[in-house]
């Protein structure tokens, strides 16, 4: 049955420039999301640091090259969210994660990817998608497991590709998919309407599927919006 206690603890693992992270942000801010981000954890000084600072949001520093090993790192994120409480977790991260953390936030782990998986998984997903020559590529939201981009699909946005197009172009159409896909999964969340059967298959109760570009559908009124409004 969906969810009646709408208010989550959001916690963060970022280690870019934090572009993702400050749309989540300000959809919070906006009430888009009933929850909060409560905790940004980083592996390394980048510029989420600052952005959490700008909204009030404690910051960690995890560094990663610290720990012998990735269990190691992995455990010390973990009791970082413990002690934050936090119920559901976003990802931009470009650390693997390992051990009992993968249980204890099952399918509670959402992370952005800047391709249409399975294709292109790993790092410079969109530099690997612009030059294998393909007309469309995406973002996918998914759940974390043990295997790197294979976790179950949560939703996935198409962006178009025109030949001769500045890779930038594409990035920022790229971007575009996975902030607002985020974004409306973290308010599913919130809801409790997402399912995963068999450890597999992630079902959107309620979800519209088969619509263009993202699927299911983003139901948020605000990230329908023909031009970005801006939520900084």
């Amino acid at each position: 049955m969906p969810s009646t206690n709408l208010k989550k603890r959001i916690g963060f693992l970022c280690s870019g420039n934090g572009a993702i992270f400050r749309k989540v942000c300000g959809a919070v801010n906006r009430r888009w999301l009933r929850s909060d981000l409560v905790i940004c954890i980083v592996n390394r000084p980048c510029p989420s640091e600052a952005i959490a600072g700008s909204f009030g949001i404690p910051i960690v520093r995890v560094h990663r090259d610290r720990f012998r090993d990735r269990l190691a790192f992995s455990n010390e994120i973990l009791e970082h969210l413990q002690h934050y409480e936090v119920d559901v977790v976003g990802l931009t991260f470009d650390s693997l994660l390992a051990g009992p953390i993968l249980e204890r936030y099952r399918w509670r782990m959402i992370n952005v990817h800047p391709g249409l998986l399975p294709a292109f998984p790993g790092l410079s997903a969109v530099r690997k998608t612009r030059e294998a020559g393909v007309l469309y590529g995406g973002g996918t939201i998914h759940f974390l497991d043990e295997k790197m981009d294979r976790g179950p699909i949560i939703s996935q946005g198409i962006a178009a590709i025109r030949p001769g197009e500045d890779l930038a172009v594409y990035d920022k159409a790229a971007f575009d998919c996975c902030w607002r896909q985020l974004v409306q999964a973290l308010s599913w969340f919130e809801m409790g309407r997402i399912q995963v059967a068999d450890d597999s298959t992630v079902v959107i109760q309620g979800g519209h599927y088969g619509s263009f570009p993202i699927s299911p559908a983003l139901e948020i009124p605000e990230l329908l919006a023909p031009n970005e409004r801006s939520i900084e």
